[in-house]
């Protein structure tokens, strides 16, 4: 039987087992109508902690000398701002209001990354996160927009309203490279007239008292994130009772986090969509939805699953009452909107440009801005002299721009809000916005092919990934000249002399894969109510995001698991993945184990020796690699989706196609000749 994890561990428990506390939109509901204004709500919810707080007084190895009342103060001012923080959000809907969370957040829900049976999932899986239990580590890798940030804010408030733990959320965008990082956690709790305790803070680690959220591991820059990546990991292993969370878009390396569960969240139903777009309603007053919900029949399903493109459809569906085929349509629809005034709570109401540009050379300074500003975030983050310099920059590769940086900036936070004050850091609404008019700058640009090539070929290439996606949608064509086309090469070299299943062929260029086998008795461990299996990883993929398959079989009499893992070699891009793959369909019929099946294993101690890990990249499992029985054990995976590895299970699985990536090529040439042809005619 053909099972799946991302650890090397396998749970079986079922719903209900761990004390992990789902959030639901009731409870969103409930805070909104109890607490009302962000600022009840924090008050409502610091007594009730601190009153459990108090308690920790009574352990004089926790706290050493400490008093009551000095433990007390010492983490009620750090409580209060992590609660002003976290009870309001500010969204790409309403970019100039605060909005208590409560009222306008709308459930989201974890999940497995992979579950067994072809990656499908269970829609109605409860929250992963057991915020109860001591020393556990989770890592949250989803998409932009949907959601990572709001869902970590909710779950904050959370811990502190339902446990005697205390949440340590932290954006890792604002990471100081100057100190170590549980010195930036740590000055989150100094007050301007006193240091916490760092013996202390050290103590409350290790005894299991917070839940450590790092948020936006993508945003890092990235001359830290190596460091970062070998602190955080240093952190798992020593953080002893204490939780750790880390989220993240999809990326070539994480952190190799100690018994780390890999989550990603749900893509909304329909009916989270229409309850999202009511509360918008409710917010603004007005009554779009209504008429929104009644289209959703004409809208793409990918529209209405991630809480940023549903914002960004109801925003611009209320400026021209139309409905966009593609998300880099809302970008550009959303800036007409803030540009020409269109407030949805202020009708009419049209604010001053600073700036004083029009519309064109606004938007042609907004695309330098912004390509310089996710160059830069790769380096630094942002803060108003960071911001005033990439505005200075965008300035010179954009004469016609005709106006000052700071009254662009300040435009920019008034104005037409796409920036964001937060502290003293400043960032764009979401991200995707600047990744979007970085997209429009590329492909404006007097020699497009040559700054693409540029980018994903140099060290910012990972900076830029969402931001080349976006010009896959502006300008197909240069996509695929320059991102979709060398990939294709590559992979017909790869398959030259390969006679075996197109599948195999398809995973064994994008993924590293390690075979091994165990005796079952050796690495099941029996539990309540099920039993884990755990299997060391080989030294090769210990990289998370390395993931493992196993199947029970039976050799000489007794249970063994072969287990084979896989992570990816090659990261290719979404776009181009799709375009150069197809549905498995038919051509693995027969190929690949069915859900319940136990497979043949029996011919692996034939050739391999046990608890020992093989590459399919080395001999001897190369050399087997066109056999049948591996060829099965191999397809049966069945996780081909392209980005990160995952499949959505509302379509088929999809692997690279030798005869699809010959077409692209033939497709691309032709284009490029018939553009030859015809300069010679004007010529």
């Amino acid at each position: 039987m053909l099972h799946t994890c991302l650890s090397g561990n396998e749970s079986t428990s079922r719903k209900g087992e761990e004390m992990s506390l789902p959030i639901t939109g009731a409870e969103a509901s409930l805070i909104t109508s109890t607490f009302g204004p962000a600022k009840g709500l924090v008050d409502a919810i610091l007594a009730p902690k601190l009153e459990k707080l108090k308690q920790w007084s009574k352990d004089r190895e926790l706290i050493g000398d400490m008093t009551e009342e000095r433990l007390t103060k010492s983490l009620s001012g750090y409580l209060s701002r992590l609660l002003q923080r976290t009870s309001e959000v500010t969204t790409i809907v309403f970019p100039q209001r605060k909005i208590p969370i409560g009222s306008i957040y709308e459930e989201l829900r974890l999940q497995a990354a992979q579950d067994p049976y072809y990656g499908t999932r269970d829609a109605k899986a409860p929250n992963s996160v057991d915020i109860q239990s001591l020393g556990k580590s989770y890592l949250i890798v989803d998409d932009a927009g949907m959601g990572k940030s709001t869902y970590l804010k909710f779950l904050s408030l959370q811990i502190v309203e339902k446990t005697d733990r205390i949440p340590i959320l932290f954006e890792l965008s604002t990471f100081n490279a100057e100190l170590s990082l549980t010195e930036n956690l740590a000055r989150l709790f100094d007050d301007i007239d006193r240091s916490f305790s760092r013996e202390l803070f050290a103590r409350l680690i290790a005894k299991g008292k917070f839940v450590i959220i790092l948020d936006g591991y993508d945003e890092l820059p990235s001359a830290s994130q190596d460091n970062v990546r070998k602190q955080i990991a240093d952190l798992s292993l020593k953080k002893q009772g204490s939780t750790l969370i880390v989220s993240s878009r999809p990326r070539e390396q994480f952190p190799d986090l100690a018994g780390v569960s890999h989550l990603s969240l749900e893509r909304f139903e329909a009916k989270q969509a229409k309850a999202l777009l009511q509360k918008y309603d409710e917010i603004a007053g007005i009554k779009i939805s209504d008429a929104l919900i009644a289209e959703f029949g004409k809208i793409e399903t990918k529209f209405l699953e991630t809480p940023l493109l549903l914002g960004l459809l109801y925003r611009t569906f209320a400026f021209n009452n139309s409905i966009a085929n593609k998300s880099s349509a809302f970008y550009s629809e959303l800036f007409e909107a803030l540009f020409k005034g269109h407030d949805l709570t202020k009708s009419g109401f049209v604010r001053e440009k600073s700036s004083a540009l029009d519309i064109d050379r606004f938007r042609a300074l907004l695309r330098a801005f912004s390509f310089y500003y996710i160059l830069n975030s790769s380096r630094e983050s942002f803060g108003e002299e960071a911001i005033i310099k990439a505005i200075d920059d965008a300035r010179k590769i954009c004469p016609s721009s005709l106006t000052q940086s700071r009254p662009f900036f300040e435009d920019l936070l008034a104005a037409v809000p796409l920036l964001l004050l937060e502290g003293r850091q400043i960032k764009f609404m979401h991200r995707t916005i600047a990744e979007y008019f970085a997209a429009e700058y590329i492909i404006n640009t007097e020699n497009p092919p040559q700054l693409l090539l540029k980018i994903s070929s140099g060290r910012a290439r990972e900076s830029f990934q969402e931001t080349v996606e976006f010009v896959g949608e502006l300008s197909p064509t240069l996509y695929r000249e320059i991102i979709t086309k060398p990939i294709a090469k590559e992979f017909l070299a790869h398959c030259e002399g390969m006679s075996t299943h197109s599948v195999y062929t398809s995973l064994v260029f994008t993924d590293q894969l390690h075979l091994s086998y165990w005796l079952r008795s050796e690495v099941e461990k029996k539990r309540k109510g099920g039993h884990d299996i755990r299997i060391p990883q080989p030294e090769r993929s210990a990289r998370i995001g390395h993931a493992m398959v196993y199947f029970y079989g039976e050799m000489n009499n007794s249970q063994y698991v072969a287990a084979i893992t896989f992570g990816s070699r090659r990261n290719i891009p979404p776009a181009a993945f799709a375009d150069l793959s197809m549905p498995d369909g038919s051509r693995a019929h027969g190929q690949i184990l069915m859900p319940g099946e136990d497979p043949d294993i029996s011919f692996l101690a034939q050739h391999f020796a046990e608890r020992t890990w093989y590459s399919f990249d080395d001999d001897p499992a190369k050399s087997l690699s066109h056999t049948s029985q591996i060829i099965r054990l191999i397809c049966s995976i069945q996780i081909f989706g392209g980005h990160g590895g995952r499949n959505n299970s509302s379509t088929e699985p999809r692997y690279l196609c030798k005869e699809r990536a010959s077409s692209v090529i033939a497709e691309i040439d032709a284009f490029t000749q018939a553009k030859s042809d015809l300069d010679s005619l004007l010529s």
